[in-house]
């Protein structure tokens, strides 16, 4: 296909910031980038490193607020924007960030339409939604079966330790702890552990603010019940 105009939607509940130099640079192999937007809750402090990149990329943020619990709204948000741009412009390729495979049929829709699908997600992504993309591109270091393994009682065992009374832990202790056992972050694809943990599906996060001025925020987290 030849190179067109292009549309990147990035669910960025879903996506580290880190990654975005790497979809960029790749995406804008196929054309040139007409509509760029991120969605989410941006009131959240857990998307507060997003927040820098926007207006340096020139990132349209979309808001949308979780109103009701276990219901993701900019999931929906970002697939109504995509019909809507599918039908409205002379769009060519549409790149979808996002590891959720909530965004299966969306790929196969544009797809039947004859445009061009770039996917972009972390590993956990279901081969669903990358085989639903004319192509996909894994962020992040691609690690075996046998490395999650390992990863995952890694964290899991410095989660535990790490526990507060309330059931939570710091995740400035939950670091140490893995410090001083030779976890190495980098070998995971991350330069931050705060990075490393959001994309786990089987923990928890929270934020916190401390201390007298109540600006700053400290991440906690704790292991899902599943």
């Amino acid at each position: 296909m030849l190179p067109g105009k292009i549309c990147l939607l990035i669910d960025a509940e879903n996506i580290s910031p880190y990654y975005l130099p790497d979809i960029i640079s790749d995406i804008k192999k196929h054309g040139t980038i007409c509509i760029l937007r991120a969605y989410g809750d941006w009131t959240n402090p857990i998307l507060s490193s997003w927040q820098k990149l926007l207006s340096q990329n020139g990132i349209q943020p979309i808001q949308q607020f979780r109103l009701v619990s276990g219901k993701n709204a900019s999931d929906f948000a970002m697939l109504i924007d995509a019909m809507d741009i599918l039908y409205q412009t002379d769009i060519h390729t549409f790149g979808l960030v996002s590891s959720d495979s909530d965004f299966t049929s969306l790929a196969i829709r544009l797809k039947e339409d004859g445009k061009q699908v770039l996917g972009y997600g972390e590993i956990k992504t279901s081969s669903a939604f990358t085989s639903a993309c004319s192509s996909f591109f894994y962020l992040g270091k691609e690690i075996g079966s046998k490395e999650k393994s390992i990863l995952m009682s890694e964290l899991i065992e410095a989660i535990r330790a790490s526990l507060q009374k309330d059931g939570w832990a710091c995740l400035a202790m939950v670091g140490l702890y893995l410090k001083n056992n030779g976890f190495d972050l980098n070998s995971y694809g991350y330069k931050k552990l705060s990075d490393l943990i959001a994309a786990q599906y089987f923990i928890e996060i929270k934020y916190l603010t401390v201390g007298a001025d109540l600006v700053c925020k400290q991440m906690y987290v704790k292991l899902k019940n599943l």
